[in-house]
């Protein structure tokens, strides 16, 4: 029988820690990096609901395929500003000043989930930066707020 092994984490399981960007519209948005740093750069779209945290569960794969995996944090989750009137198709602004910042051209992008929406407004918007995108379990925006009655009871809960 072989003994099961207690996990240790890698060192490049988190390779910075939360780190944040100041947008030019003044707010922040907060971002972590896992994988390989020297790898082909995606940027990690995270589910709704939930955080850049959620890229962790790639960090180990992203690091053996040699891949730099760059998750912030959409605008009121975490350390990242809350901005009230936002829309979906400000996002990109926030990825291409966040690729800006940290000297990336071209990308990729990997959505999970909530995160499918704002994988594809980016690759409309900045379509000549994104190189491909990947979406796990997509699933659509919610632009209607006003009719709750179709949602989970979750997700009515957290609205």
């Amino acid at each position: 029988m072989q003994a099961l092994r207690k996990h240790v984490p890698r060192p490049w399981r988190n390779m910075s820690g939360e780190k944040l960007v100041q947008l030019e519209n003044g707010g922040v948005i907060a971002f972590e990096e896992y994988g390989n740093p020297g790898g082909v750069p995606v940027v990690f779209c995270h589910g709704w609901p939930s955080s850049r945290i959620m890229a962790q569960l790639t960090s180990d794969a992203a690091h053996d395929l040699d891949i730099r995996i760059i998750s912030p944090d959409r605008p009121g989750i975490s350390g990242s500003t809350l901005e009230p009137n936002r829309k979906l198709v400000d996002w990109p602004q926030v990825v291409q000043q966040l690729v800006d910042h940290l000297e990336i051209g071209e990308f990729r992008m990997l959505a999970i989930s909530g995160g499918a929406p704002y994988a594809y407004a980016t690759a409309r918007e900045i379509g000549g930066r994104v190189r491909s995108i990947a979406i796990v379990s997509g699933a659509p925006p919610i632009v209607d707020l006003s009719d709750r009655e179709g949602l989970l009871p979750l997700y009515r809960w957290m609205l």
